[in-house]
């Protein structure tokens, strides 16, 4: 895959502009008003750059566009006028007249869409798991090419609670817990019901053999709500003293969609600080009022441990209308209940701002846009009219030449 070059869109522009020879980069050399650049380099007689376009770079002018209505001095006077005055040291582009910035600016984005489904951004997402049964997966919206698909086939890890019995060391007023043999992922669950009776922060947690996870850096578990809930609405907790008194570790859940497991994965925030575990709990943080939560078997791991093995080409398909992973055959049933890792690409982003960075191989856009620029001039002779054709030729063979570079996708599929 590619490495990100890394332009934004100024960089992009002006060097469309130089090859176009049609900009002119500086600053302003001291204060001006809302209509008027101060500019010492500048130099020609009255009016030279009357309808040249101008557009702010830095400053509180930055992404401004006006244009040159008169030059006088060093002074070049604008309409419409800038939002705020123009700054000493504030940098602007001039452009000749074809050639407004926003035109540029487009330019520059059909280049980057000429590139897609065959350029990516590199991605890798780890947000699935399966059970041993489900054989369909929603593809994460980060990806829109998926090019291999592994499975986490050993990691050092650690059991933290196994749900083996009904959580009770402390169970408050509103909520009461039993074990579910009938809805579950792995093994049997946790299944919490929270009366609307609980008031936030109302917490239920059982108390374990005193563990050390100092050596361990993620939680994993599986997690259902009868109701949707917001990210942070609901915490794990992990504590040196009973009844999680005191969380060493409060850990938020992510936003959950109602009745649907999801499988969750969350970074100890002070890893450090873990040596002795003896309290597990979950903390209703917001009162959403009445739910029925279900917890499954929570276990701590060492993230750089992990061992993937990828799965055979055949194993897999995409369902582009779906947009959902598929496994064929026994695959679900091999993986079990272990992590997917989704190996591929986002397509690359359109620019909407001036610092936006580029993710296309900037050689490719900015001969694709100058080329595209070059072709936006209709008027003039014969003879100028052949020489813009040779120069649309020329750009366009380096445009071609740069996407022949494009690093070449093996097995890659695309997702949307």
């Amino acid at each position: 895959m590619p490495v990100i070059p890394g332009r934004n869109r100024v960089q992009l522009r002006q060097s469309i502009g130089y090859n176009l020879g049609a900009i002119y980069v500086s600053s302003a050399s001291s204060v001006g008003t809302t209509t008027t650049i101060v500019d010492n380099t500048l130099i020609g007689g009255t009016d030279d750059y009357k309808g040249r376009w101008i557009i702010g770079t830095s400053g509180t002018t930055i992404g401004q566009i006006t244009r040159v209505s008169s030059f006088t001095g060093s002074t070049l006077t604008v309409s419409p006028a800038f939002t705020a005055l123009f700054a000493s040291g504030e940098t602007y582009e001039m452009w000749t007249a074809p050639y407004n910035p926003l035109l540029l600016n487009d330019l520059i984005n059909q280049a980057i869409m000429d590139t897609f489904g065959l350029y990516f951004d590199p991605e890798e997402d780890i947000s699935l798991c399966g059970d041993g049964r489900q054989a369909s997966f929603a593809i994460p919206t980060s990806l829109s090419m998926i090019d291999q698909v592994s499975y986490r086939s050993s990691h050092e890890s650690l059991s933290v609670e196994g749900i083996n019995a009904v959580w009770a060391e402390l169970v408050q007023s509103g909520l009461s817990a039993v074990r579910d043999n009938k809805d579950y992922k792995s093994s049997d669950s946790l299944k919490i019901t929270v009366t609307a009776a609980a008031a936030a922060n109302a917490r239920i947690t059982t108390a374990i053999a005193s563990l050390d996870l100092s050596g361990m850096d993620y939680i994993e578990f599986w997690f259902k709500s009868s109701i949707a809930t917001l990210a942070g609405d609901i915490h794990l907790l992990l504590d040196d003293t009973a009844q999680a008194a005191s969380a060493i570790e409060s850990l938020a859940l992510p936003a959950l969609v109602a009745n649907t497991w999801t499988f969750v994965r969350i970074a100890l925030a002070t890893p450090n600080l873990d040596t002795a575990i003896i309290s597990v709990g979950l903390r209703f943080t917001t009162d959403n009022g009445a739910q029925v939560a279900w917890l499954g078997p929570i276990r701590a791991v060492l993230d750089n441990s992990a061992i993937w093995t990828p799965l055979n080409w055949g194993a897999w398909t995409i369902d582009e209308e779906a947009v959902t992973l598929k496994l064929r055959g026994s695959t679900a049933q091999a993986i079990g209940n272990r992590l997917i890792k989704l190996r591929g690409g986002d397509a690359p982003v359109l620019l909407t701002a001036d610092a936006t960075v580029n993710e296309v191989d900037d050689t490719f856009v900015i001969c694709r846009a100058t080329e595209l620029a070059v072709g936006q001039e209709k008027s003039g002779t014969d003879i100028t009219r052949q020489l813009r054709a040779g120069e649309i030729s020329r750009w366009a063979r380096r445009a071609d030449a740069a996407r022949a570079g494009f690093p070449y996708l093996i097995n890659a599929r695309t997702v949307r």
